[in-house]
């Protein structure tokens, strides 16, 4: 009897080792599941990098970002950002550098201007950016505009937005000039020019349109070294000193200091001490001299 119990458990004992291996052999097979009959892609992981916004920008709008010694195009994600605010892109790769990492950059002084407003005449009063800006402010303001890859209006854009801002500020200069000589041609009575009393009516609307027209350039100039100027202040991070609200410094130096205002913006924004300057170029600068950073 003793023999037969013995053999009753062992049966058992083994039985229940080929369940339990049998439970685990069905165990695998749903775990490990069938093999696909095709091999899936594996799809790498995209780098991203951190920026932050300079300053406020709507949605879309292209700017352009150092990334170890490149430059590269970022685009402002969907809704826009503010100024400060980080938002992460795609981590950009070699070939889609806009300059090669080999191409030398102008160093721009940050969080202070290179030298004071009254330091015109630091290289020279026959030095090129202080007879342009002497003579034809406007065509000043505008090569500061080429370097910074502004608007014609000295304001952030898209390339296609930039592109040519130089040539649209040299013609408008060309407009001021032709209209203002032809207003200025056509003749006046003799009488005008002694005090005015036996002037006609066409001696006055003559006049104003003088006035006009050279009031109409001196806005214009002011307009778009404000805008400039604000810019460079916003990119650079330099303070505003006489702590005005909603740029009121900018104001202030484009309208009652207008030449000196677009000397210092052209001295900040590349290296007279290095570079000669050219004042017959769209940047005022020769077309081999390095970009501002």
């Amino acid at each position: 009897t003793t023999t037969t119990t013995t053999t009753i458990t062992t049966n058992m004992a083994a039985r229940s080792d080929e369940n339990q291996r049998g439970a685990y052999k069905q165990l695998e097979q749903n775990l490990i599941g069938p093999a696909p009959d095709e091999v899936l892609p594996i799809t790498p992981a995209t780098p991203m990098m951190e920026v932050v916004a300079p300053t406020n920008m709507a949605e879309g709008f292209e700017f352009e970002v150092q990334v170890n010694g490149g430059t590269y195009a970022v685009k402002v994600p969907k809704g826009g950002v503010q100024e400060g605010e980080k938002f992460a892109v795609p981590y950009p790769s070699g070939s889609q550098a806009i300059h090669p990492m080999q191409t030398p950059k102008v160093n721009i002084p940050v969080g202070a201007w290179r030298d004071g407003i009254c330091n015109c005449c630091a290289h020279g009063p026959f030095h090129a950016h202080f007879c342009t800006t002497l003579w034809c402010p406007l065509i000043a303001v505008g090569q500061v505009v080429s370097r910074l890859k502004l608007t014609h209006w000295g304001k952030q854009g898209s390339r296609e937005e930039t592109a040519g801002a130089f040539l649209k500020i040299f013609y408008g200069f060309l407009l001021f000039v032709i209209f203002y000589s032809i207003v200025w041609s056509l003749p006046a009575s003799d009488d005008y020019y002694d005090d005015g009393s036996n002037a006609t009516s066409m001696d006055i609307l003559l006049d104003g349109l003088r006035r006009f027209i050279a009031f109409l350039y001196f806005v214009t100039t002011v307009y778009i070294a404000y805008n400039v100027r604000s810019h460079i202040r916003s990119k650079y991070a330099i303070p505003d000193r006489l702590a005005l609200p909603n740029g009121g410094e900018d104001i202030v130096c484009s309208v009652c200091c207008l030449h000196l205002t677009i000397m210092q913006m052209l001295r900040h924004t590349t290296d007279y001490d290095t570079y000669r300057a050219d004042g017959c170029s769209p940047s005022g600068m020769p077309p081999h001299i390095p970009d501002a950073v």
